[in-house]
Formats: C-alpha cells, sequence, structure tokens
C-alpha cells in the first residue's frame, strides 16, 4: 500500500520517513567556500511551508528535477532544526535532501501559488513582527540616499526611504546585484514623473538607531521596481 501523503505542519522529529506534496515557492543557489548548494521553499495545498536544502553534492541529480513553481511528491528526505539567523519560513523545522531522496510526479498536484503578504511598516516601526523571519514589503521611493555605484574597496550600494500608501517612512538599503538592478532601472526611467514602487521579498530588518532599517537578504531576496500609480501600492497592501 502507497503511503500517505502528509502536511508539511506536521514535519518534525517523530520520524524518519516523510512524504510530501508541494509546489516550488521560491529557488536560489548559494555560494560557500567556493562550493555551490541550492535552496527552496516549499508550500502545500494548505498554505503551509517550509525551507529546504539540497547540498553541493546532490545538486546535479536534483537541479532540474526541482523547477519553481512546479509541483512533485517529495519523500525520504532528512529534517534538521531550522537555526538560521535569518529564515524565510516560521516552520521549526527544515529539510534536507540526502541521496535517497525521492522526487516524482511533477505537476501531478493541484497546489496554488502563495499569496504574498506584505508587512506593513506601521507594525515594523513598532516592532509588530518576528524578528529573524524574512518579509515582504512594498513602498514607494520618497528620496534616494548615498549610492556606491561601482563596486572595488566598497560594496556597491544604494540607501533610499521608502513611503507607504499612509506616509510611514522607512530607510531602506540595497546591496550588490540588487544595488545594481535598481541604479540600472533608475537610470532607465522614461518617465520621472511617475512613482517608483518597490517590492523586496525576503528581506529583513535590521536596527537602526530608533528606526529599523531595511536590507536586502544576500542570497534570496526577490526585488521588483516598477513605474505605477500610487493606488497599485495601496490595492497591494489592502488585498
Amino acid at each position: 500500500m502507497a503511503r500517505p501523503v502528509e502536511r508539511i505542519a506536521e514535519i518534525n522529529y517523530g520520524k524518519e520517513l516523510w512524504k510530501i506534496a508541494v509546489r516550488i515557492h521560491h529557488k536560489w543557489n548559494v555560494v560557500s567556500n567556493n562550493k555551490e548548494h541550492f535552496e527552496m521553499i516549499f508550500i502545500d495545498k494548505l498554505g503551509d511551508d517550509i525551507h529546504a536544502g539540497v547540498p553541493t553534492p546532490h545538486v546535479s541529480v536534483f537541479n532540474e528535477k526541482s523547477l519553481l513553481g512546479h509541483t512533485y511528491t517529495v519523500s525520504n528526505f532528512k529534517v534538521v532544526p531550522y537555526v538560521l539567523a535569518f529564515k524565510a519560513s516560521v516552520h521549526k523545522y527544515m529539510v534536507k535532501f540526502t541521496a535517497g531522496t525521492s522526487v516524482i510526479d511533477e505537476d501531478k498536484h493541484e497546489i496554488l501559488p502563495k499569496p504574498t503578504v506584505f508587512t506593513s511598516f506601521s507594525d515594523i516601526i513598532t516592532g509588530k513582527f518576528v524578528k529573524d523571519v524574512l518579509l515582504d514589503v512594498i513602498g514607494m521611493v520618497d528620496s534616494i540616499g548615498y549610492a556606491q555605484t561601482e563596486s572595488g574597496a566598497k560594496k556597491q550600494q544604494i540607501s533610499m526611504v521608502l513611503r507607504d500608501h499612509i506616509n510611514n517612512m522607512l530607510n531602506c538599503t540595497l546591496w550588490e546585484s540588487y544595488a545594481d538592478q535598481f541604479i540600472r532601472f533608475n537610470k532607465d526611467r522614461v518617465d520621472a514623473s511617475v512613482p517608483t514602487i518597490v517590492l523586496l521579498q525576503y528581506a529583513k530588518v535590521k536596527e537602526e538607531g530608533k528606526y529599523p532599517l531595511f536590507v536586502t537578504n544576500t542570497y534570496n531576496v526577490t526585488l521588483l521596481c516598477v513605474d505605477a500609480d500610487f493606488p497599485i501600492m495601496k490595492d497591494s497592501i489592502e488585498r
């Protein structure tokens, strides 16, 4: 008899063999000590998520079997404590692939994409958020400050102030490739009168003086810059 599919929320240390049906919500590469591996965020049909890591020795086996936005049945993985300083999921554990992990049934499960839930500027400013969990935020660029446009002795970076639809302000700093992405976007703008909206997924908050400072995560943040009418940002926050 086939093993039943289990919920992500049920994953714990209680047993060794698990079988889950998931959609790959996010995927990114990590380079450490000149070795590359990749990591993912799985979601299930109930909307729960968990961080999954594929170590370097197994990248060639699983990379093409783990496509962003696709669904799979994943089984026979290792469960380990989730102890990162900044986490992409609130789950207490994370999934580690092994040589015995199975990834099958591509796109045989109906699992909807996970909706983006933005943390409000008000909650960030007043500290009403989980400090070690990465957040999704959206804001209009109110002003641009210091910019290190060329990499060299200092990392490429750009600082700005973001404003929400009720005029709360939040400092934001983009680093390296994300700074370059924004700088190129800002340089190529055709109509400077239209507000620039910045959307950050998996951003971290760094305390700096009286107010927190948003700093993009160095390996898995998603950055979207668009010129758009201000109501678009308001509607996104209120959905």
